[in-house]
């Protein structure tokens, strides 16, 4: 069951509506964009709420007056090679304040490139960026071989392949403090990693991919941020809520691709079965109408 309350909380929705928050005065707040984010308004808690939401990048130009805004951004997935790849990372910042005049850079992370195969290097996803602030991508997934065996550090980690040479499993990669978490280590029966998620971790010895988070910025409760399952010659290895990718299964299925907007790591790859890429991330802000 979903706390909407997290994503809009009953006491800052008070705060706003009672104008304890953001004590403006003088002219009205005036905005532009670029990037063609789409846009609405909803109501909640007594307030209307506008919102813009990026899914490529743009800037966001503001005027007169300044406010407060909340903002959602989540970083592009790693591909996958072997192992699943990372999903973005994400944050979520409450009442950031815009300055009364000045242009907001939006940036999107795209999501890596999976390796070619399961033996070849896949890449980590791009950063997604609001203002100053950083989603980091993805960490790409292990593969198989003697190098970039370990997943990729990111927002979440890659997880982990095989090496040949030691005749072991690479280790997950780190996330990011605050917006992911690590990728599992490749395992027998398991084989390649799940990637971590940005709610939880690739989970050792199954491969899965970490599962995501669920943010209502837009009026639209979604979940954001799966892991990439790994690669395995056990099971079609699922990759976490929020648009990670399944990893690829003995001849029977190749890695699926991480969701796109969703910030998901790329499925693995397993020999004749094809990695995929991991999911593009997004950039949402919101801000109550009544500060406008």
């Amino acid at each position: 069951m979903i706390n909407i309350d997290r994503f809009f909380p009953s006491t800052k929705v008070a705060a706003w509506a009672s104008g304890t928050i953001a004590a403006n005065s003088g002219g009205t707040f005036g905005y532009s964009s670029t990037g063609s984010p789409s846009t609405g308004t909803y109501a909640y808690g007594g307030a209307t709420f506008r919102f813009l939401k990026w899914t490529s990048s743009g800037t966001l130009t503001t005027t007169g007056r300044s406010i407060l805004v909340d903002v959602l951004a989540i970083g592009g997935g790693g591909g996958g090679a072997l192992a699943g790849g990372g999903a973005g990372g994400m944050f979520e910042i409450l009442h950031q304040a815009l300055a009364a005049t000045g242009q907001h850079v939006v940036t999107v992370g795209g999501g890596g490139a999976a390796g070619s195969d399961y033996l070849n290097i896949a890449s980590s996803g791009s950063d997604s960026v609001f203002d100053v602030n950083t989603a980091t991508g993805g960490g790409y997934g292990g593969r198989q071989g003697t190098s970039h065996v370990d997943g990729g550090a990111g927002g979440s980690g890659g997880g982990g392949g095989y090496n040949t040479s030691t005749s072991g499993f690479g280790a997950g990669g780190a996330g990011t403090s605050g917006q992911g978490f690590a990728g599992s280590a490749g395992a027998s029966g398991s084989y390649g990693g799940g990637g971590g998620g940005v709610e939880a971790g690739g989970t050792d010895g199954t491969s899965h991919g970490g599962d995501g988070r669920s943010n209502g910025f837009d009026d639209v409760a979604t979940t954001y941020g799966g892991g990439g399952g790994g690669g395995s010659s056990s099971a079609a290895h699922p990759g976490g809520s929020g648009g990670g990718g399944a990893g690829a299964y003995l001849s029977v299925s190749a890695g699926v691709a991480g969701g796109a907007n969703t910030g998901g790591g790329g499925g693995g790859g397993y020999p004749g079965q094809a990695p995929a890429a991991g999911g593009s991330g997004l950039v949402i802000v919101r801000w109550d109408i009544s500060q406008e």
